[in-house]
C-alpha cells in the first residue's frame, strides 16, 4: 500500500531529526518573501544549503551582538533557550 503524503512527510522528518545526535531542531515559520529570496540567493551564491546559510548568518549575528557582553548582560542573553 502506498504511503500518504502525510506519512511520507512524517518519515522524512523522523529520518532527518532522529539519529543526528540532537544537533538539529525543526524550525517552522512564515517570513517575508524578500527574506526568502535573499536566503535562496545567498545559499546559491555560496554553494550551500539554505539551512547552512541560515545557521552561518545567525551565528555571525550572535557573535557581533555578544562580542563585548560581560556579566549580567551575558548571563541574561544566555538564559534564553
Amino acid at each position: 500500500m502506498a504511503l500518504s503524503n502525510a506519512d511520507r512527510q512524517r518519515a522524512y522528518r523522523q529520518r532527518h531529526l532522529a539519529g543526528v545526535e540532537g544537533t538539529r531542531a525543526r524550525l517552522n515559520m512564515i517570513v517575508e518573501q524578500d527574506a526568502v529570496l535573499a536566503l535562496r540567493r545567498l545559499a546559491a551564491h555560496k554553494g550551500q544549503s539554505q539551512a547552512d546559510t541560515l545557521r552561518e548568518l545567525i551565528l555571525s549575528a550572535q557573535n557581533r551582538v555578544t562580542s563585548n557582553m560581560r556579566g549580567e548582560a551575558w548571563d541574561k542573553y544566555h538564559s534564553v533557550e
